[in-house]
């Protein structure tokens, strides 16, 4: 289900609205540091999300509410003390990721993008098993089953097998220069110069970005997405950047990204009318003439009844 817009009253209590219009493919946040576009993006999930953590609650009494409106009329709202209004009966179907890739020690020292990695590599793998499940079921089992759900079995097969050739392709189109290449028909195998392996502890800090996002979005199974990446060009050379976008889109055509950065580079391959500085997007508050009105009520018979006095 496809976002729309944005509303945020009162954003970090300044007395300013945020109304962002959200674009069906990819939307993209510019501006400078501490302008509030990470702000924003964690804003938006902690909605999704209802409040229901400590850091979202932390996000939350920043502003006086925030409203997510869906495609088929669709909305979510919390205001800053976590309480939610929700219309519609498509909210409780709508899938979303928050990929944020720096990597920095956890509390035992690890690598946060290799823990990452070796789960995703190992949903992977899982989803390497039961396509292969499937295809020993098409010729072993036949005779369990009819000819129109073997017909769906091999459908469900050959569109798998093309979406794990399409993702493998993209990876290498990724690592072309760097003598290394993703080989997946036997697990999930990198080899340098054709015939060293290499463990994906071994790859550089881009790389695993790079294939923590890739992952996650192949793991989405083609499904409607909404994909939040917050500085998602950390590591990378301005290449990948330029390509990255689009080669999301190529693996999951129906993922609608969200993004903030800071790179020009990401606007590249066709995403430049796609960009929205958040300085564009803050509003100074309206206010409604009746309480203008009111207040000039009162401040003038309050004044009238000091000068009586």
């Amino acid at each position: 289900m496809l976002l729309q817009k944005v509303e945020i009253r009162n954003f970090r209590l300044s007395g300013k609205d945020i109304i962002w219009e959200i674009k069906p493919d990819t939307s993209i946040l510019v501006g400078k540091n501490g302008t509030g576009k990470t702000t924003v993006l964690r804003l938006i999930a902690a909605a999704l999300k209802q409040g229901q953590t400590e850091a979202d609650m932390a996000l939350l009494i920043q502003i006086e509410s925030i409203s997510l409106y869906f495609e088929g009329n669709n909305v979510i709202e919390i205001d800053g003390n976590g309480g939610v209004t929700t219309q519609g009966k498509g909210i409780n179907g709508i899938k979303w990721a928050f990929i944020e890739t720096f990597d920095v020690p956890n509390e035992e020292g690890k690598s946060v993008l290799d823990e990452l990695l070796a789960k995703l590599t190992n949903d992977f793998l899982l989803f390497q098993s039961n396509l292969r499940e499937d295809i020993d079921t098409i010729y072993t089992q036949k005779n369990k089953f009819s000819a129109q759900e073997i017909a769906q079995i091999e459908q469900n097969v050959a569109i798998n097998h093309e979406r794990r050739e399409r993702f493998e392709a993209t990876v290498n189109h990724f690592f072309a220069d760097s003598d290394k290449v993703l080989k997946i028909k036997k697990g999930f195998t990198f080899l340098l110069n054709q015939e060293i392996s290499l463990p994906i502890t071994a790859l550089s800090s881009g790389e695993k970005q790079l294939l923590v996002i890739l992952l996650q979005v192949f793991m989405q199974n083609e499904q409607p997405y909404l994909l939040f990446l917050d500085n998602p060009e950390i590591s990378m050379h301005t290449y990948w950047q330029r390509e990255l976008l689009t080669k999301i889109r190529i693996i999951n055509p129906n993922c609608q990204l969200i993004v903030a950065t800071h790179s020009g580079s990401l606007l590249s391959r066709g995403w430049i009318e796609n960009f929205t500085d958040v300085q564009e997007i803050i509003k100074l508050r309206t206010v409604n003439q009746e309480s203008i009105n009111s207040a000039i009520l009162y401040w003038t018979t309050d004044t009238a009844t000091t000068w009586q006095n």
